[in-house]
């Protein structure tokens, strides 16, 4: 067992690049924006923004992050059938399911210092395992684990290139590899694909499939999940602020703007990766998709969980159906919270309150404290 304040530096086989002063700056702000959901209003939400815009600029065609400020309140009431106007009976509770007993964990970068990647105790939070170490690229939430929690995926910076290469780690020991280049990597729930910068990758062979841009109509996608049957992606489109000049070279959120009703309406898109010509199909919904952000499969068939936030964090973490149907609801600890990670069942939660890393549970939304800070982590 090792002790994290005590354990040496320890770095894996890909070189680690110390990002430039303005790389750094700038990824900085992208952290800031990622952990604190622009609470600190319109002045810091314009700093913040910067950094998203120069940050987030699309890598092999990955989608910009952008995010819309709301304060989300999902109808929680169950929607009619289409046959007989029949109301579905409400599904069942969420079950108590126990934790994956691992985790694993990219600590906070320091001064000059690349963060740890480190595998941790569910239950202790003692660092068992030290995989590497490498600078939090700042490019989305690129840090996820392999269906069967045997390898970690995590994007990590290659400044001299301009590029981000995904790199595969085994948990148990054993050769590294870079599967992909691109951000925002998600395994699907089997682990056989790859969704990375708008490309699934098959893990089998390393060829990789783009997919196709859909008339998005001035929307972005700000976030991404397969659906349990591990091969529907679904995606959430929305309006981006309006820019307005900001420092030489750079634009920044208007401090006013006036928009037109329905303007910052996210939309629902699917696609099914299992067909050859498969293309981006809108999905009619209801406005409840306000605010969220996708995490990950959902705990029932054709559900995603997410979290539901405001200015000032995360509010809740939820289960929804495609078309805006609450079907779980828990609301997070009070304060600034980050919703890291989802594990399989749908049930856990990876969480980065005011305690540093903690768990909790649909079944049980009291925040259990694992250890420190941390930039990223993720479990199975």
């Amino acid at each position: 067992m090792i002790d994290l304040h005590d354990a040496a530096e320890v770095m894996n086989d890909y070189p680690v690049i110390a990002p430039s002063p303005v790389t750094a700056i700038l990824g900085r702000a992208h952290e800031i924006r990622r952990r604190t959901r622009l609470r600190r209003g319109v002045a810091a939400m314009a700093v913040v923004i910067l950094g998203v815009g120069v940050v987030t600029t699309e890598v092999s065609g990955s989608p910009s992050q952008t995010r819309i400020a709301t304060v989300p309140t999902p109808s929680t009431v169950p929607r009619k059938s289409g046959g007989g106007g029949k109301v579905p009976p409400p599904p069942p509770k969420a079950p108590l399911v126990a934790p994956p007993t691992e985790l694993v964990a990219h600590l906070r970068d320091q001064t000059a210092k690349p963060g740890q990647i480190v595998v941790m105790n569910t239950a202790t939070g003692a660092v068992t395992k030290i995989l590497g170490a490498d600078y939090d690229p700042y490019v989305g939430d690129g840090f996820q684990i392999a269906a069967g929690g045997h390898s970690v995926f995590w994007t990590h910076l290659n400044e001299k290139a301009q590029q981000f290469p995904v790199a595969e780690v085994p948990l148990g020991g054993g050769a590294s590899r870079t599967v992909a280049n691109g951000a925002d990597d998600l395994p699907s729930p089997d682990g056989k694909l790859l969704l990375v910068s708008s490309n699934v990758v098959d893990l089998a062979t390393l060829t990789t499939r783009p997919l196709p841009s859909p008339a998005l109509d001035g929307q972005v996608f700000a976030s991404f999940s397969w659906l349990p049957d591990a091969h529907t992606i679904v995606g959430l489109s929305v309006t981006p602020a309006q820019q307005c000049p900001g420092a030489p070279g750079f634009t920044i959120p208007c401090p006013t703007t006036t928009t037109t009703p329905g303007e910052a309406r996210t939309r629902v898109w699917t696609i099914d990766t299992s067909t050859p010509k498969a293309k981006w199909v809108a999905v009619p919904t209801s406005d409840d998709w306000k605010g969220i952000t996708l995490l990950g499969p959902g705990r029932l068939p054709g559900t995603v969980a997410a979290d539901q936030w405001s200015l000032t964090g995360a509010v809740a973490i939820v289960t929804m159906r495609l078309d805006g149907t609450v079907v779980d609801r828990v609301p997070t600890p009070g304060g600034e919270v980050q919703v890291l990670a989802v594990d399989h069942s749908g049930t856990n939660f990876l969480i980065d309150d005011a305690g540093g890393l903690a768990r909790i549970s649909l079944a049980d939304p009291t925040p259990v404290h694992i250890g420190v800070a941390v930039a990223e982590a993720s479990w199975w």
